[in-house]
């Protein structure tokens, strides 16, 4: 040991940084907003936790490629790849966007470039997290996050608050709608969807005991949770766990995985769609939750199907955003700047409604970052998909593949729910930490070796 420090540019680039990063923002998120709504002042620390994380990640991931660079060796990974994609087209759609105040002053809705650097970061983060013991750690400070959030969401769900909602408070207090740590029961609906995902998969794949009932009551409440939010996102998501879940073992069997652990899991899955029967049991009979969804469903599917009144809305809403993309495809309207597709249409004029978001997580790529910054997004699922049922499918680590298997089922629900929801900077950094820790570097292969070792003997 010479007594020299480790340079900072080093410590910020290895596992346990990397893990402790990811931990820190999921707690902060929570924590921040609890602390601020004690005082009746909510959504105040939010943003600007997730964007100071922004700039933390960004300065480490570019000291991490500089240092690789510099070593002479530079590995890189389809996660890497799809990291610097994500920010070049980010950047570029800023950089050229119709609207750069918006796109760049945006706020409650809004997310700023330092948020996206901030999701993109914990995506990379997520992939540099191999150890298995920390892997389940992060795991465990998600369960934790998700109980904090979801023992409030259910006292709201009884007229009992902290603070009243930042969005549409009066209609939240009329329906007692569970918003959780977050401004609008839409959004936490969307959070919510990867608690409940996360704790069936905890307690299908537990062994038997005491634990395993812990676990199953925990899920029990998370479900609750997302139906209590009144949105029918929550439906969706659901829907996208569980049949996940149904293609999962179907999969399994065809490849052979072990008979008696299969039978296993499939029991505990079986518990769990007992529980959400029970749960789902209570809000048709007590409430008038589920019954005006229906209502609303059938309407939607009607035979006077009106696409702009689909979705409440949402057709309208759709409409509007892709009718912009064949003048905007290659770059997008701006940077989360989705309101600029209704206010450059001949057919919008002042006082019509309009929407900062395009309440398709997919779409609202398209419109706002183009074609290429879609199609890199929409890859970069796949991969990450891929990668992760790999695991899954091949790896002799039974530890590595429940918790794989856990992961995707968080994957699929908020990917199903996305569908109809919107990327928000209280959500969106759960699912980016996800979408990394399914695809970790251990589990990738490396595409490309450039440079060479120097040599330093002299001739």
């Amino acid at each position: 040991m010479d007594g020299r420090k480790t340079p900072l540019s080093e410590r910020v680039t290895t596992e346990k940084f990397y893990y402790y990063f990811a931990v820190t923002i999921m707690a902060a998120i929570p924590a921040g907003e609890f602390i601020t709504e004690l005082f009746r002042q909510p959504y105040v620390t939010q943003p600007l936790i997730v964007a100071l994380y922004g700039c933390a990640g960004l300065f480490s991931v570019m000291c991490f490629f500089l240092g690789k660079s510099r070593s002479g060796k530079m590995e890189l990974y389809g996660s890497d790849v799809f990291f610097i994609l994500l920010v070049i087209f980010s950047v570029i759609s800023l950089a050229l966007s119709k609207d750069i105040m918006n796109s760049l002053m945006g706020y409650g809705y809004d997310e700023w470039i330092f948020n996206f650097l901030a999701y993109f970061s914990l995506m990379f983060a997520g992939t540099m997290i191999n150890d298995m013991k920390l892997r389940k750690k992060v795991l465990y400070v998600f369960a934790a996050v998700a109980l904090f959030n979801c023992l409030i969401a259910f006292f709201q769900s009884f007229g009992l608050r902290i603070a009243d909602c930042c969005h549409m408070p009066e209609w939240h207090n009329q329906y007692n709608a569970a918003f959780g740590l977050t401004q609008n029961c839409n959004f936490f609906a969307g959070l919510c969807v990867l608690f409940s995902a996360l704790s069936a998969g905890m307690f299908i794949f537990a062994e038997n005991g005491r634990k395993k009932l812990l676990l199953l009551a925990f899920h029990m409440l998370c479900f609750y949770c997302t139906i209590a939010s009144t949105t029918r996102i929550s439906w969706l998501g659901n829907l996208g766990i569980h049949f996940f879940y149904a293609i999962s073992f179907i999969v399994m069997k065809i490849k052979g995985y072990d008979r008696t652990k299969l039978k296993k899991y499939v029991r505990s899955w079986g518990a769990v769609l007992a529980v959400s029967v029970l749960v789902l049991a209570y809000f048709a009979v007590l409430t008038d939750v589920l019954s005006s969804g229906l209502k609303e469903t059938l309407a939607d599917i009607s035979g006077d199907f009106d696409f702009e009144a689909f979705g409440s809305r949402r057709g309208y809403i759709w409409k509007f955003g892709l009718e912009a993309v064949p003048d905007n495809w290659a770059f997008g309207v701006g940077l989360d700047n989705y309101s600029y597709a209704f206010f450059s249409n001949p057919k919008w004029q002042r006082g019509m409604y309009y929407n900062d978001k395009g309440h398709n997580e997919y779409l609202h790529i398209l419109v706002t970052q183009g074609v290429f910054a879609a199609v890199n997004y929409i890859s970069m699922m796949i991969y990450a998909c891929a990668a992760g049922v790999r695991t899954v499918v091949n790896t002799k680590d039974e530890e590595k593949r429940k918790l794989t298997w856990i992961l995707l089922g968080m994957f699929a629900g908020y990917a199903a729910q996305a569908l109809v929801n919107s990327s928000l900077i209280n959500v969106a950094p759960y699912f980016w930490l996800t979408v990394g820790m399914t695809m970790p570097k251990s589990e990738q292969k490396v595409l490309r070796f450039k440079g060479k070792k120097h040599n330093t003997e002299k001739s």
